[in-house]
């Protein structure tokens, strides 16, 4: 270097290129050193997409539904405890996985946003297991699974948006060790019924398991209400438990969940649970 009559080492190209989280700083160009002032000049740069983040092991606890030409599966993503979903497109032979719960919000990104659980390594709640799944006649996809932290009975409902889905999730029954075993039928009209397990445990360690029956009784009743808005496309639900369309839903799964609806133009839905031994 002239300016200092001295050596120095090369400046190392794009070093201070800050770039979004999941990308990093990528040499076009190195440019050249003026000899007379050290600098580089002329060196160009841009922000390329890291490599993605390994899936790892993925599909215990799956379900499929063929509709509209097309696989939708439901399974658990065993390595970092999420639900997810995938689509296979026979015509051109590709499969796609959506993360849909199990991701935390507040995660950081370290790899590529567009691969895997958006590039974020974090380990979230561990849910997805007992996945079941079904496709509406509107093509919105329909999905129950467990809550394995909180031993709850979850649902998950996609609505097509793009190539994609737009995912809204909720818990339908966090009263005892729910959602396992659960099976999932949609009715004519677009409205799921679940039928899942429910174990409670009891002083003295005794467990009751609940069995899914046609039968009601008013014993052990309960019924659970969340509400979801913005969800222009699910239906308002009326009061009551509605079971007709468990007959086709797997048999001999442990209770029942019902959701009801009125109105398919609802803003805003309320899902209605009602469990009965």
């Amino acid at each position: 270097c002239r300016a200092d009559s001295a050596c120095a080492p090369l400046p190392e190209a794009c070093k201070d290129m800050a770039c979004e989280p999941g990308f990093e700083a990528m040499v076009l160009s190195e440019g050249m050193v003026n000899e007379d002032t050290c600098e580089t000049q002329n060196v160009e740069c841009t922000c390329i997409e890291k490599h993605p983040l390994d899936p790892g092991s993925i599909g215990r606890y799956s379900d499929f539904v063929v509709s509209g030409g097309f696989g939708f599966f439901s399974a658990y993503a065993e390595t970092f405890g999420d639900l997810v979903v995938g689509k296979f497109d026979q015509d051109t032979l590709t499969f796609t996985w959506w993360w849909v719960d199990g991701v935390p919000a507040d995660g950081m990104i370290t790899a590529a946003p567009s691969g895997p659980r958006g590039g974020i390594a974090d380990r979230g709640p561990n849910v997805g297991t007992d996945t079941a799944i079904a496709v509406g006649a509107n093509g919105n996809l329909h999905v129950a699974y467990r809550d394995v932290d909180n031993q709850a009975l979850k649902y998950a409902l996609g609505v097509p948006d793009g190539a994609g889905f737009r995912w809204t999730t909720l818990t339908l029954d966090a009263d005892g060790d729910a959602g396992r075993w659960a099976s999932l039928s949609v009715d004519a009209r677009g409205v799921p019924g679940i039928a899942y397990r429910v174990a409670r445990r009891h002083e003295g360690e005794h467990e009751e398991h609940r069995q899914a029956a046609r039968q009601e009784s008013d014993e052990h009743r309960f019924k659970l209400r969340a509400r979801v808005e913005n969800a222009s496309t699910v239906q308002r639900p009326v009061a009551g438990c509605a079971c007709q369309n468990f007959r086709r839903a797997r048999s001999r799964r442990a209770c029942v969940s019902a959701i009801r609806s009125s109105s398919a133009d609802s803003s805003s839905a309320s899902y209605v649970a009602e469990n009965r031994r």
